[in-house]
């Protein structure tokens, strides 16, 4: 009887590892969630816009209401140009995240690229952000409050909030605590999917 010969058998197909499919559900969450707070602050700044004249519910009862509105206006003024800035910053950067997240998921060769050149331009409009926050925002917001303080009496309770609250518009500790919360992700997508072995795996 004549020996068959017999076949190499074939490798095995390495399964796909599953740190994209997770990351890609994580982009997705934080995505539509940070979208959605865009739309909302967006919003918010709109209604804003008008501080002055909005104010007026703000300032019903306490002393001098005209130039507590006025202050308000003053305090939109200066600050609403760099709030929008940051709306459409997040907005956008937001929006990326979430299509470079459904592309993560399907293990889609645009989404590993796009995943880099993502993280490190949300590193950069972090920076701007926290640029707009320290040299524009906070400004502002120190003002209004230092303004609304000394329109209070020195012995009221109102002065005294007004007091904690420029005190507390004073502190780094918001912008440094949006630093930590956002920085961390952009940071672990470009590490991860600039990987050879997340690159020959995400081919499709």
């Amino acid at each position: 009887m004549t020996e068959q010969p017999q076949l190499d058998p074939q490798p095995e197909a390495q399964p796909r590892p599953g740190a994209p499919k997770v990351l890609g559900v994580l982009s997705i969450i934080f995505g539509s969630t940070l979208l959605l707070f865009s739309m909302v602050g967006g919003c918010i700044s709109l209604a804003g816009k008008q501080g002055g004249q909005s104010a007026t519910w703000m300032v019903k009862g306490l002393p001098n209401p005209e130039a507590r509105a006025a202050a308000y206006q003053r305090f939109y003024d200066a600050a609403h140009p760099a709030t929008v800035a940051q709306t459409m910053i997040f907005t956008l950067m937001s929006a990326g995240l979430l299509i470079i997240g459904i592309g993560q998921l399907h293990y889609k060769s645009w989404a590993r690229s796009l995943s880099i050149y993502w993280g490190v331009l949300a590193l950069l409009t972090l920076v701007a952000s926290v640029l707009l926050s320290l040299l524009v925002v906070r400004p502002a917001n120190q003002a209004l409050f230092a303004e609304l303080s000394s329109i209070s009496s020195a012995s009221s309770m109102d002065s005294a909030l007004n007091s904690m609250l420029g005190s507390f518009a004073s502190s780094p500790v918001m912008v440094l605590g949006s630093v930590v919360f956002y920085a961390p992700f952009p940071i672990i997508l470009m590490i991860y999917f600039s990987r050879a072995g997340i690159r020959e795996a995400m081919q499709s």
